[in-house]
């Protein structure tokens, strides 16, 4: 189906005069009216209470992990790159005691010369790991891949030697490795192929049965899958000797660019998120309705979210939340939110007043630090002021570590205080966070027996 083959004639505003004047809602208050005093109640209380939230009111149900995985090296190059890398294709296997099964593969370059493990940067591909680099010996995608740049809404293209290497400069996995990191991609077509005839097919098959998959009314959708598959990337990822897993960064462009920031909410062993012009439903503010709104997103792709942000159409102000929550659930880990100027249909404006918003109080046009973000939830996210905003750029972080950033970011005193608070959390036995955080629902709920 050609775009123009269905307008649409909702509201579509670029002007910024016309926005509606909205508050932006602090995670840092109660329904109540009170607020969050400490570290304690945030990562105990609150970040749990937002994650539910998030579930049950727009990205859906994520499964758990399956009954049994396995990592399987098909090919393997120690001299990829001119000598310079070293490429693994993993395949990722998944499979469920009723008999169920699924596997993608995983694309890996590491830089040879570096004998400590690395950081590496994961992220998802639509056009198949192919795609992502020009050497000739990487596996074709099998599933049917996603043509982004046709004027369709549901455009494919053929997974064969016709696209390989097509997304090299977008991945630059050369420019990775020689820079002393490592890169990681996976397709999401073997996850979720991005259509909403795709839930059978899905990795929710695993988990549901068919009359699940098919009912009009589903409280799970793409995004979840395709966040389901970077944290069983990063399960596998654990397990490489070249990799450190401590710090694993995940981004995405666009609607990856929400999954980015979904993954790295829902799953906290993901040291750092990047996300990339994810717009409505990612970074940006949905009560300024401009550019893409929940209205015109669920449009086209009901089918990314659960059935029941459907509610929430045209009726932004009735959100128990904006994507400020969905940032600040990140914290104490930093969080890198990328917007192109020109780029309005994203809504650059309103992705930097989300993440501004994540760790600040914003109060008309002055935004200010509040002192009980940054003493207590928000001291190490990557944006602390307005200023901030414009001024971080991602080449500031270091191969050695997440450390060598964190002065540009911030004043030696509010790191000394970042340290003295941490020490307290210590020694308060607040416990270590787990990837699950959200409530598991019993299977047996979702008609699994």
């Amino acid at each position: 189906m050609k775009i123009s083959d269905r307008p649409y004639n909702g509201i579509y505003n670029t002007d910024e005069s016309k926005v509606p004047p909205c508050e932006i809602p602090s995670p840092l208050k109660t329904a109540d009216g009170g607020t969050i005093r400490n570290a304690f109640e945030w990562m105990n209380f609150r970040r749990p209470e937002f994650l539910n939230l998030f579930r049950d009111e727009m990205y859906g149900w994520m499964p758990p992990r399956p009954d049994r995985m396995y990592f399987e090296t098909i090919s393997e190059n120690w001299n990829a790159f001119d000598g310079t890398a070293i490429r693994r294709e993993i395949r990722i296997h998944c499979e469920m005691n009723h008999g169920g099964s699924k596997y993608f593969d995983l694309l890996l370059y590491c830089p040879k010369k570096i004998k400590a493990p690395v950081p590496v940067f994961l992220g998802l591909n639509g056009r198949g790991n192919h795609a992502a680099s020009p050497e000739k010996e990487i596996r074709i995608t099998q599933e049917p891949v996603v043509n982004w740049s046709a004027h369709e809404v549901f455009a494919t293209e053929p997974p064969d030697e016709s696209t390989r290497g097509v997304q090299t400069d977008f991945w630059n996995f050369r420019g990775l490795v020689e820079r002393g990191y490592a890169g990681a991609t996976l397709c999401i077509s073997e996850i979720f192929y991005d259509s909403p005839e795709a839930f059978q097919s899905s990795i929710y098959s695993l988990f549901l049965p068919p009359e699940k998959l098919t009912a009009p009314q589903r409280d799970f959708g793409a995004i979840g899958a395709w966040a389901w598959g970077l944290s069983r990337a990063l399960d596998c990822l654990e397990h490489e000797p070249q990799i450190d897993s401590k710090r694993v960064i995940v981004h995405g462009h666009s609607r990856l660019g929400k999954t980015a920031l979904w993954a790295g909410a829902v799953d906290p062993r993901f040291a750092m998120i990047i996300s990339n012009e994810s717009g409505c439903g990612g970074a940006s503010l949905s009560r300024r309705i401009f550019g893409e709104t929940i209205d015109f997103l669920l449009f086209w792709r009901t089918y990314w979210f659960s059935s029941a942000f459907q509610r929430y159409r045209n009726h932004e102000e009735n959100l128990p939340f904006d994507q400020n929550f969905l940032i600040a659930l990140a914290a104490p880990r930093p969080v890198y939110v990328a917007s192109a100027t020109d780029d309005l249909h994203s809504d650059p404006k309103g992705e930097y007043l989300s993440a501004a918003a994540a760790a600040c109080a914003a109060i008309e046009n002055d935004i200010r630090l509040t002192a009980v973000i940054r003493k207590i939830v928000y001291g190490i996210c990557a944006v602390r002021t307005a200023a901030d905003c414009r001024r971080i750029r991602c080449t500031g972080i270091q191969r050695n570590g997440f450390g060598k950033i964190l002065p540009q970011l911030l004043p030696f005193k509010l790191i000394v205080r970042i340290i003295l608070l941490l020490r307290t959390i210590a020694a308060m036995g607040m416990p270590r966070l787990t990837p699950i955080q959200i409530n598991p629902r019993p299977i047996l709920a979702l008609g699994v027996k």
